[in-house]
């Protein structure tokens, strides 16, 4: 653990100032420094220990395994025009995956161990911008104990804001250092971390703007005109590329809504990031809706005219200090914000989308501290452990939820109860500990939610039933396995049910398996026959299923065993070779090439 650590932290100081070491201002080998940086460590280390313990939760599993066949099928690099486009990510989940395997552990600790290099890199920023130990110290340590930062580093797929704040920061520490020493190598740093902050996450964008503004905020006119053409050029580059996606989902979803409705939107959203800023506490996984009522509205549309007040101020002013804090927030949360306008998240709003501009405001808040520090030191130091306190205790207890599976998702649905899909991962959870029945009637009632998706997101009619589907699909599977024998009828029921809903290629494969098992007649211990009809009707659900989904191993590997079945041996060689070809490392694969070896045997030939 230790030498992953100091090598990252080495790697992460000698990429950002392996230059003029004479000019920089902040030395990490001065006992003060490591000391000071020490203090943060054992925070985030005493806060963050729990998270060990933490499981692999939701779609963890899925989304590594997605990512990690995006890099070895080598698509994670030109799939620009889907959803997102994260290419950096994928590259970090095929490290874990090469040191980890799938033990949560080893993903845990590189989001502890990524936050806390943020964490020393806002100390650095701070720092290199003010050039004071007692502010950067506090800004460091506001942000490592900020309580919204949990959803971030808990959820191991989430990990993708630490990543992207990870080049953020030493992108625009570059920049800060370029302004200050007009070192061009710095530039080029800048530049080159943008670029790989932006492949990690859409926030990373935001940096092309929040570059040149800040040049121009400081008055170095000629920097300004020269960062905003070299930024402004991978804007455009950056845009070009994800076109696709802002015509086939964000304007959509933008028409869907209306113009005025979505502009409104997004200041209801500027107005929850605002107050979830301020009171980052009762934290909750799943987010499905706005506030909507008089008082909330009042509270955007009053927060989105101050902020936008005071922007307009510093810019024209050249405050500095105040504009670099207003629009690192503001420009920050704009991707976060397209969010709300449905396409793009199961949520409209998420306490991770905080966490890029959350360093702004610890910096704003370590920045204020400092100042009343000087004036009032006895009363800005109960000030500053009363929060301190309030926020490592909260983020604490938070992650102690996120060690256990059923814990979050009944915390989840406690906050966010009339939503489906919170509701059916409880169900999941609660059924992977053997509560059987009571899963059943969280899977049941996850039908009857009046949303599904978070209300704002909720524009794709066809998305929602197939949720439906997946619902009905998971009720089938688990009366199939415990209830087969007593009561078979039930789980042919729900496996239909979800066909009704939405054809869904599990729901096929499902009915598949049911039908094969109500195929067999055991005779003797060592001898099964077969139903003709009830074997073909498998035969043809499992075709169904290959026929929504091509890459569908399981429904390969059951074509396979059918046509083995009925001593159609080349078809089955067939099946079980496309077994091995769409994923050749699973179990499944491995009993696909043993059966490959007894149709050899039976056929008196080679495999290929």
């Amino acid at each position: 653990m230790s030498k992953i650590f100091y090598s990252l932290l080495f790697t992460i100081y000698n990429l950002g100032f392996i230059w003029s070491r004479d000019k920089v201002l902040i030395n990490l080998s001065k006992k003060r420094n490591i000391f000071l940086l020490g203090l943060i460590f054992l925070a985030i280390l005493y806060i963050y220990l729990p998270l060990l313990k933490a499981p692999l939760v939701w779609d963890d599993e899925k989304i590594i395994t997605q990512e990690i066949n995006a890099v070895r099928n080598y698509s994670f690099f030109t799939r620009w025009g889907g959803k997102y486009y994260r290419p950096v990510v994928s590259l970090f989940f095929l490290i874990d995956q090469f040191m980890w395997h799938y033990n949560p552990l080893g993903y845990h600790l590189t989001n502890i161990l990524l936050h806390f290099c943020n964490c020393v890199l806002l100390f650095v920023l701070a720092q290199l911008l003010w050039e004071n130990k007692t502010l950067a110290l506090m800004a460091g340590i506001f942000f490592a104990l900020y309580p919204v930062h949990t959803e971030s580093v808990s959820w191991i797929a989430g990990r993708t804001d630490l990543i992207c704040g990870l080049f953020f920061l030493l992108s625009f520490i570059n920049f800060v250092y370029y302004l200050k020493y007009k070192d061009k190598r710095a530039f080029l740093m800048a530049f080159l971390f943008a670029v790989f902050s932006a492949g990690a996450k859409e926030i990373g964008m935001t940096l092309f703007i929040l570059c040149p503004l800040y040049a121009f905020l400081t008055e170095k006119r000629r920097i300004y005109l020269y960062s905003l053409f070299v930024f402004f050029i991978l804007g455009i580059v950056y845009l070009y590329l994800r076109q696709s996606a802002i015509s086939t989902i964000i304007l959509p979803a933008i028409k869907h809504h209306g113009l005025t409705n979505s502009i409104f939107l997004a200041i209801k959203a500027y107005g929850f990031y605002m107050y979830k800023t301020l009171f980052p506490f009762r934290l909750n996984f799943f987010i499905g809706k706005l506030p909507d009522n008089i008082l909330f509205n009042f509270f955007s549309i009053i927060t989105m005219a101050l902020i936008l007040y005071l922007g307009i101020y510093a810019f024209f002013k050249r405050k500095t200090n105040l504009g670099l804090i207003i629009f690192w927030w503001l420009l920050t949360l704009a991707p976060a914000v397209c969010v709300v306008w449905g396409g793009l998240g199961a949520t409209p709003v998420a306490e991770r989308y905080l966490y890029i501009p959350s360093m702004g405001f610890c910096l704003f808040l370590g920045y204020i501290m400092q100042k009343a520090f000087l004036r009032k030191p006895k009363l800005v130091s109960v000030l500053v452990l009363a929060i301190l306190l309030s926020f490592g205790w909260t983020t604490y207890k938070r992650h102690l939820i996120w060690t256990d599976n059923v814990k979050l998702w009944e915390d989840t649905v406690k906050k966010s109860p009339e939503f489906g899909l919170p509701r059916h991962w409880y169900g999941i959870s609660l059924y992977k500990e053997g509560k059987v029945t009571e899963a059943i009637k969280q899977f049941k009632k996850t039908l009857n939610m009046p949303f599904f998706l978070g209300k704002e997101v909720s524009i794709n009619e066809d998305k929602i039933k197939l949720y439906k589907a997946v619902v009905a699909t998971g009720l089938g599977s688990i009366y199939i396995k415990t209830y087969f024998k007593t009561r078979p009828e039930l789980a042919k029921e729900w496996y239909e049910k979800a066909i009704e809903y939405y054809p869904y290629y599990q729901a096929y494969y499902g009915l598949g398996v049911w039908y094969f098992e109500r195929a067999k007649k055991i005779i003797s211990h060592n001898e099964i026959i077969f139903d003709d009809k009830l074997l073909k009707k498998a035969r043809h659900n499992f075709q169904m299923a290959l026929k929504l989904n091509k890459k569908y191993q399981p429904a390969y590997y059951q074509m396979g065993i059918i046509c083995w079945i009925t001593a159609d041996y080349p078809r089955a060689k067939k099946y079980f070779i496309k077994v091995i070809e769409s994923n050749p490392g699973t179990e499944l694969a491995g009993h696909a090439a043993e059966w490959l070896e007894k149709i050899r045997k039976k056929t008196h030939e080679g495999i290929f």
